[in-house]
Order: structure tokens, then C-alpha cells, then sequence
């Protein structure tokens, strides 16, 4: 290997392209015109699109870190203020208020069983959701109940456990 395809490109006076090592490569165009070329024209012509391929997988790279598509930022399927729950410790015995069990069943089979205060927003749900399967702040899912309501508990997250009339019930969690 000759550095080829490693470090800045730019473009020569015949249109080639000079790649890092010293290499200048002929353009594509060039090699097309010359009726093929030889095997060092055909090396050239792979070494170009070789670092032109890893020039736009850099670019994608920086507009969406981690390989997530930009529009996709982690969380983004959460509804807004369950990072204020996350991690939130149980109420402990003889707190004030109306203390409540709910028992979350995650996608992955397992059983959560959260204590908390009526008045606490679902928000907390979905935290512990995702404090219980970490992959959840990534991978969207939905919160439900058994039976089918008038509406989708992500619409009605930041209302209390109570006001739903979750309080002593079982919520599923199903990934998207």
C-alpha cells in the first residue's frame, strides 16, 4: 500500500485527483477516456472511489454521531421530563400521601413492581422503563394497559398515576 486514500485530497491541474502519500490519481473521466488503461490505471481508479466512499461515511459520521440518524436522538421517543424520574427512589414507609403499587411487565419478560405516590406523574413509568432495560432509551417503545383505554399513556404521561386511574394496576411494555 502506497497511502492511498489516507489524509487530505484535492484535485490536480489535469483533474486528477492527489491522494495522501503523494499519489496523484487520475480522474475517472481520464481513465474512461483513455479506453481503459492498464491495471496501475484500474488500482487508481479503485484507491479514488475507495476514499471517496470513506470521505462521505466521515461525513455521515459527523452530521449523525454514533451512527444514529440525526432526527433519532436518544430519548427523542420519551416523552418530555421523564429524565427527572430516572432513577427515583420508592417512597419510604409512612410517607405522606397516598402510596400506590404498580407492576410493569418489560418487553423483555421481566416483572417490575414500583412503589410511589398517586399524585407522581406516569412519567415515572417510563423512566423506570428505561432505567430497568437501558436498550429503552434508544429503542422506542409503548407503554399500555391490559385493557384497551380512550387513550395512549405517552399523551397523558405527565398526569398522576391516580388521575388514570393506574393506581394498583399492571402496565405492559412492548417494543415499536
Amino acid at each position: 500500500d502506497n497511502g492511498a486514500g489516507h489524509g487530505a485530497e484535492s484535485r490536480g491541474a489535469g483533474g486528477e485527483e492527489a491522494l495522501g502519500g503523494g499519489y496523484v490519481a487520475p480522474s475517472a473521466a481520464e481513465v474512461l477516456s483513455s479506453g481503459g488503461g492498464d491495471d496501475s490505471d484500474l488500482a487508481a481508479a479503485l484507491r479514488l472511489s475507495e476514499a471517496m466512499s470513506r470521505a462521505s461515511l466521515a461525513d455521515a459520521c459527523e452530521a449523525a454521531p454514533d451512527g444514529a440518524a440525526a432526527s433519532e436522538a436518544p430519548g427523542a421517543h420519551l416523552p418530555a421530563g421523564w429524565e427527572a424520574y430516572s432513577s427515583k427512589a420508592e417512597p419510604a414507609k409512612g410517607t405522606a400521601g397516598k402510596v400506590t403499587r404498580v407492576q410493569l411487565r418489560l418487553a423483555s419478560g421481566k416483572v417490575v413492581v414500583r412503589r410511589l405516590l398517586a399524585s407522581e406523574p406516569l412519567l415515572l413509568l417510563f423512566a423506570a422503563a428505561v432505567d430497568a432495560l437501558p436498550e429503552a432509551k434508544t429503542r422506542p417503545f409503548t407503554l399500555a394497559t391490559p385493557i384497551a383505554a380512550d387513550f395512549k399513556l405517552f399523551d397523558v404521561a405527565g398526569e398522576s398515576i391516580e388521575s388514570l386511574g393506574l393506581a394498583n394496576s399492571k402496565v405492559l411494555m412492548q417494543w415499536d
